[in-house]
């Protein structure tokens, strides 16, 4: 009997125990990094561990997410995403994060019991101004049910959207003309048709958004003629940071001025074999059997069809350049 009279009793002491206990959290909610598998184009798949307290039990779970609203140019790293403190990422870059200029106020997007919630973005924002936003940080707090005491937020960790396999992958052609290769100069992004001339003379220079591939800049200058065009296309070019991607087409001859200022500008892009013409005078090379690199800049070696994509902190050399021969005969067995 006295048995079953502690049994029935001694739960109700501690229901009865004064608000301002001196429990403590003895596991805190952490959350999962968001997975690119569980990912779609408008959800976020969110779960996290579960909180415990030394004498309360946990009423509810609250989520917050926030966005960047602005991205440093500055940085040569485009929305890196670590999630939590490292050796490579100490706490004092976890919390700066100086390539982001300005968050969003965190926000409140889910309160419950369970522990795993899907994030909608179309459900974050409506009304004029509203953002179509992708990457967000996440945060997880526990709130005990007695006293409503909660738990220190957890670390943020990064998630972001994924659109489906067609739609992930943008298509973008690249289409430079030479001396001997006549033809229409192309730029076209998606089913975008941004440069289609053959009427152009130089290189055209054309700026996209990394974030929607939107068009931030076009302008053809003609480097052949003019070393001042030469070196107004190098302002340009280094006055975009890592937020945008920069290409080049050719069309006609573009070398004979084509300076060193503006293969400087290139080469921190991405660029390699752009600056064979502007060091003429320097050690040559053969890189290739089958090019003409290291060739003089001779009027016969003027007019090479000339692609590149690049974006700024790329590295000499890491972006996508295309430089072809100038006699047209691209198709030779074994040579093409």
């Amino acid at each position: 009997m006295f048995y079953l009279f502690l049994l029935f009793i001694c739960p109700a002491f501690g229901l009865l125990q004064p608000s301002g206990n001196s429990g403590v959290w003895t596991s805190l909610p952490t959350l999962h990094p968001p997975s690119g598998s569980r990912s779609t184009e408008t959800t976020i798949m969110l779960s996290w561990t579960v909180a415990e307290h030394s004498v309360e039990t946990i009423a509810k779970y609250e989520i917050q997410a926030r966005f960047p609203i602005e991205i440093a140019d500055s940085e040569n790293v485009f929305l890196p995403r670590y999630t939590s403190v490292s050796s490579a990422f100490p706490q004092s870059v976890v919390d700066n994060r100086d390539w982001v200029v300005t968050w969003s106020p965190w926000y409140t997007v889910y309160s419950g019991k369970g522990r795993q919630f899907l994030f909608d973005v179309t459900n974050q924002f409506s009304g004029p101004g509203s953002i179509d936003q992708r990457f967000f940080d996440f945060q997880v707090s526990a709130v005990t049910l007695q006293s409503s005491e909660r738990s220190p937020w957890s670390d943020p960790v990064q998630g972001h959207t994924v659109l489906e396999g067609t739609k992930d992958r943008i298509n973008i052609e690249l289409v430079g003309t030479g001396r001997n290769n006549v033809g229409y100069t192309k730029i076209v992004v998606g089913d975008q048709i941004i440069v289609n001339r053959a009427d152009l003379m130089g290189l055209t220079l054309v700026v996209l958004d990394r974030r929607d591939l939107s068009v931030a800049f076009i302008h053809t200058y003609n480097t052949f003629d003019s070393e001042t065009a030469s070196y107004e296309m190098s302002k340009k070019i280094r006055s975009y940071g890592p937020k945008f991607f920069v290409l080049v087409v050719s069309s006609g001859a573009w070398e004979w001025h084509a300076t060193p200022t503006l293969t400087d500008a290139m080469e921190n892009y991405g660029a390699y074999y752009v600056g064979q013409w502007s060091r003429v005078f320097g050690t040559s090379a053969m890189y290739s059997p089958y090019a003409d690199l290291a060739e003089t800049a001779s009027e016969d070696t003027f007019g090479h069809p000339y692609a590149f994509l690049g974006y700024y902190g790329l590295g000499t050399g890491r972006g996508y350049e295309s430089l072809q021969l100038n006699t047209g005969h691209y198709l030779v067995t074994g040579k093409a």
